[in-house]
């Protein structure tokens, strides 16, 4: 079994860590959280979320709505309207 190792360092992390999923929960949420923030920063400065409410999923979903005009209440609807000039 080879062992998961720091990139620069060469130190294992733990011997039964082969994939993902054996990541403790945490850490395995640490890194979904923030490749989400790192998303962010994807979005054109106006259409960032405040930090203020990165953590604060319901706020994050009303902003989004308003921004991005996801006027829809329809949770069986899979359509985003956007504009195509606005696309970088």
């Amino acid at each position: 079994m080879a062992l998961a190792t720091h990139k620069e360092t060469g130190i294992p992390f733990a011997e039964d860590i082969e994939i993902t999923a054996d990541l403790p929960h945490t850490l395995s949420f640490l890194v979904m959280y923030t490749s989400k923030l790192s998303s962010f920063n994807e979005l054109s400065e106006e259409k960032q979320p405040p930090r203020g409410i990165w953590d604060k999923s319901y706020k994050l979903k009303a902003y989004f709505n308003e921004v991005f005009k996801l006027g829809s209440t329809d949770r069986n609807s899979n359509t985003i309207e956007f504009d195509p000039d606005e696309v970088e």
